[in-house]
């Protein structure tokens, strides 16, 4: 909400903090646009990996023809109790790759990635579970331009692996959701356990 409230020239607090550092530039006014309608505008736009991006919602067709990703960060949006977070179903829905991300211990209480599938999950009521799995899988990786997040022949084999009992007749989709998991039983990166 600052960064809004400055590019519109109503909120002054991160200019303080740029003359604090000495990297304001005297002759930069605010250009009362959007921060997606000003890099827009500086042609910064194109292929843009954006965080948190709750405030983007006259936005969204700019984002789509600039192929920019969104990255959503729910126990970051938690953490500073943001009362609008990144309209994540109409960002899908316009075929914006949407990745899970952890922001920082700055703004979280923890990395744990599992803790932010559930943290998706409980926010996001709009969003499935198999949704939140490719954001924080498939969708993480075409953000980042990388081949990697699927299984797919030709893919490096990144895998995660969770214990069920053998009497389990759930959703598999349910699994990494569970409360009581705070960390997998079995991973593999590039092909190597």
């Amino acid at each position: 909400l600052d960064e809004v409230q400055f590019l519109n020239g109503g909120d002054d607090s991160l200019e303080e903090l740029l003359k604090e550092r000495s990297i304001w530039d005297q002759q930069w006014k605010p250009p009362g646009k959007t921060p997606i309608q000003y890099l827009n505008s500086l042609n910064l736009l194109e292929r843009l990996v954006a965080i948190h991006c709750n405030f983007v919602s006259c936005d969204l067709d700019a984002m789509a023809s600039n192929n920019v990703s969104a990255v959503f960060c729910p126990n970051s949006t938690q953490w500073f109790a943001r009362n609008k977070i990144m309209p994540v179903r109409a960002l899908l829905d316009r075929g914006i790759i949407v990745a899970l991300g952890t922001d920082s211990l700055a703004s979280n209480d923890s990395l744990n990635f599992l803790n932010e599938l559930r943290a998706a999950d409980k926010l996001l009521s709009d969003v499935s579970r198999k949704e939140i799995l490719a954001m924080a899988t498939c969708m993480g990786g075409e953000a980042l331009n990388l081949e990697c997040g699927k299984l797919a022949s030709g893919q490096k084999a990144d895998l995660i692996g969770f214990r069920v009992p053998s009497s389990y007749s759930g959703s598999w989709f349910d699994v990494p959701f569970e409360p009581r998991r705070q960390k997998v039983d079995f991973y593999m990166v590039d092909g190597q356990t």
